[in-house]
């Protein structure tokens, strides 16, 4: 019952509301936790700063729970594919203040690991400029994902950073095809002669 209410007022929040609402809202949801995740499905689909960091933090804890018992959480893909701007079927574009929010969040020395982890992963989905992709160094511990990113966004320069990834893993095929070079069909075709 309380899943139904959740949506309803998913509906309602769509159509405003004030920030002192926001702050209530957010705040109940973290000292109560017979509301937590009601108030989490209501704000799933509202961009707004404080909201943003309200939901990173929860996937960050969600991530942590994921990790632990090594199972998996459909609600984090939900909420990435919300984010991510170049999904068709719910992707929509956060505001500047929203992506500086998740920024924020993984370039912070005083957030806890998990939440930088989660942050970044969820910065990278909401990012859909790749030149600002291009500013992650290639040592930082997930600069895979920005690979996959930028691949996805058809930046043909990074095949030569994945062209020795595909020897040990066969899913960067997966993304090669948006940033197809000459050199791609070599490597499929080579893949194709050693099955």
């Amino acid at each position: 019952q309380r899943g139904n209410v959740a949506r309803e007022l998913q509906f309602a929040v769509w159509r405003g509301v004030p920030e002192s609402v926001l702050r209530y809202l957010i705040t109940r949801a973290r000292t109560d936790g017979a509301l937590r995740w009601p108030i989490t499905i209501t704000l799933l689909h509202l961009d707004h700063p404080l909201v943003v960091r309200f939901l990173v933090e929860e996937a960050a804890d969600t991530d942590r729970q994921v990790k632990e018992t090594g199972g998996f959480s459909p609600w984090l893909m939900t909420l990435r594919d919300n984010w991510d701007t170049i999904n068709k079927s719910r992707g929509k574009r956060l505001s500047v203040a929203s992506v500086e929010v998740l920024r924020a969040c993984w370039e912070s020395e005083t957030s806890d690991q998990q939440l930088r982890e989660t942050g970044f992963r969820f910065w990278v989905y909401a990012v859909d400029d790749v030149d600002v992709l291009r500013s992650i160094s290639p040592v930082h511990p997930q600069f895979h994902q920005v690979l996959w990113r930028r691949a996805i966004l058809g930046d043909v320069s990074v095949i030569p950073m994945i062209k020795p990834l595909l020897a040990t893993d066969e899913h960067w095929f997966n993304v090669i095809g948006k940033a197809w070079t000459q050199e791609c069909r070599y490597l499929l075709d080579q893949a194709l002669l050693k099955l």
